[in-house]
């Protein structure tokens, strides 16, 4: 997890750092970096519980066109568990081309 990355890397900046005005700055930069994280972590929860509570099915997609969400309007439109399409191409849902 990216998170846990950076904040290993902070921690050992801030232990083998002499300079004490570079502690603090590590320091505040962990705490930013902390409540961004909560922030966004806070929003993805929010996203989630929108999409999964609306009438219409919404699937996300990434650049290559896998699936990323999958919703329960979704799985009754299309017949398929979130489990069984995310992380699949969304071709997986297209009709066979005649």
């Amino acid at each position: 997890m990216p998170n846990n990355r950076l904040k290993s890397i902070v921690k050992e900046l801030i232990e083998n750092s002499q300079d004490e005005n570079l502690k603090k700055n590590l320091n505040e930069l962990k705490k930013l970096w902390n409540e961004q994280y909560t922030l966004s972590t806070n929003n993805q929860e929010i996203f989630h519980s929108i999409v999964d509570n609306v009438i219409d099915g919404i699937i996300t997609i990434n650049k290559k066109g896998i699936i990323q969400t999958f919703n329960k309007a979704a799985e009754k439109l299309f017949m398929y568990s979130s489990v069984e399409v995310i992380g699949e191409n969304i071709n997986t849902l297209m009709p066979p081309t005649l």
